[in-house]
């Protein structure tokens, strides 16, 4: 390599000078010498044109990854524009939502702010558990009970691996009519929920005696079973020493959970700015609404300017280029 053509040309230079130069051994090493000299020349102009084309190949890396660089940029301020504008808008329809199934604004917003911390805790997206809250909030769930039970049934759902939306139905169900009916009793029995076995461990408790499934299901056949002894087996089955007990915040530092709870957080950080940028997204969205409704009397003026547009484009380009054509085939004729 070049290093070592250098060092041996060195070497030669020092081994000559110990040399007689009029002898033929000087003149056969000085011979050696011009053609190492020769070869170190031709190694050294190679390699600065490869640092050349290295150069150019650098510069031009450059400008393609400055390139790449804008247009991810741009691509990636769209995509948080985007993504922004989404997470303000359905963040915004279930406040909304909530506000007007509740009818008090205040108590809505508590709720509201509530549920999304309990969200940052939970497997279930921030958008899911006010999903779930304006569901139970429909079916009359007490405001002040809304965010306990959003909890409750969700750590249900959680442990059991089913749709929320499944139990919400049956628990409002049996909030509706206030009295536990076989058709609840099936469909928490096939969500995985042995609320019969559950009720009789709780009647038992509570009367002192030995109360069986069938006791309960001929209770249930009697309307006597009250919403407030299904809601108590959901209390028990959920809190300390319940089997569902705390079970969003345990799969919430899953893999799973810890990358819901990453999302949740964008999602609220969104969420912020957007209503802190609400002023100028609304009046945009205004000011093209406006120009669409007003298209009628904006209609005359680009009307006109098509029309001035059209006479530019004959008057301007396309009398001269029809008379160039028509000269062309006169002179072919002729």
């Amino acid at each position: 390599n070049l290093r070592d053509l250098q060092a041996a040309y060195q070497n030669l230079k020092k081994v000559m000078a110990t040399v007689d130069p009029k002898s033929a051994q000087w003149q056969q090493m000085n011979a050696v010498l011009g053609q190492t000299r020769t070869r170190i020349e031709n190694i050294k102009k190679s390699m600065g044109e490869l640092n050349q084309h290295a150069s150019r190949g650098r510069g031009l890396m450059m400008q393609l990854k400055n390139a790449m660089m804008l247009a991810f940029s741009v691509s990636a301020i769209k995509g948080y524009v985007d993504k922004m504008i989404e997470a303000r808008k359905q963040m915004e329809l279930q406040q909304v939502a909530l506000r007007a199934i509740l009818q008090n604004k205040d108590e809505a917003d508590r709720v509201f702010y509530q549920v999304q911390q309990l969200a940052l805790q939970s497997p279930f997206s921030i958008l899911q558990m006010t999903t779930y809250t304006k569901q139970l909030a429909a079916y009359r769930v007490e405001a002040n009970k809304l965010v306990g039970t959003t909890k409750m049934l969700a750590d249900v759902s959680a442990g059991l691996g089913v749709d929320m939306q499944r139990l919400i139905l049956a628990y409002g169900q049996v909030k509706s009519a206030n009295y536990l009916r076989a058709t609840e009793v099936r469909q928490f029995t096939e969500a995985g929920l042995n609320i019969a076995g559950e009720l009789a461990k709780y009647f038992s408790e509570l009367q002192g005696k030995m109360i069986s499934v069938g006791d309960v299901m001929e209770m249930i056949t009697k309307r006597m079973v009250r919403f407030e002894d299904v809601e108590e087996v959901f209390k028990r089955v959920t809190s300390a020493g319940g089997i569902f007990y705390d079970m969003q915040k345990k799969q919430s530092e899953t893999l799973y959970g810890q990358i819901q709870r990453i999302g949740d957080a964008l999602t609220m950080m969104f969420n912020e700015i957007g209503k802190s940028n609400e002023g100028v997204i609304m009046w945009t969205v205004k000011a093209i609404r406006s120009l669409i409704n007003s298209w009628r009397t904006l209609a005359p003026y680009i009307k006109a300017a098509g029309t001035a547009f059209l006479s530019w484009m004959i008057i301007g380009k396309g009398i001269p280029a029809l008379l160039g054509s028509l000269k062309a085939v006169n002179l072919a004729y002729i």
